[in-house]
């Protein structure tokens, strides 16, 4: 959970709009929703409005995101 605070707090500081459990038209099952409930195990999925990735418009999110990312993955591996 320290993980999930960690990463929406990120987000936030970088000015990024975020939703917690807000179902969206995708439907309900998710691959996160089903290895969460099938393994037992906790599960984040992380959905990137396709604005950030399809236009060069908005290529500096882009790099924050990723740049955000991969600060969280270094995180966990010092954890």
């Amino acid at each position: 959970e320290k993980l999930f605070d960690i990463m929406q707090d990120r987000f936030k500081e970088s000015g990024f709009g975020i939703s917690v459990d807000n179902p969206f038209a995708g439907g309900s099952k998710t691959v996160a929703g089903n290895v969460a409930e099938d393994c037992n195990i906790w599960t984040i999925q992380l959905e990137i409005n396709s604005k950030y990735i399809n236009n060069k418009k908005f290529a500096e999110y882009l790099k924050k995101i990723i740049d955000i990312l991969s600060g969280i993955v270094e995180f966990m591996k010092k954890s």
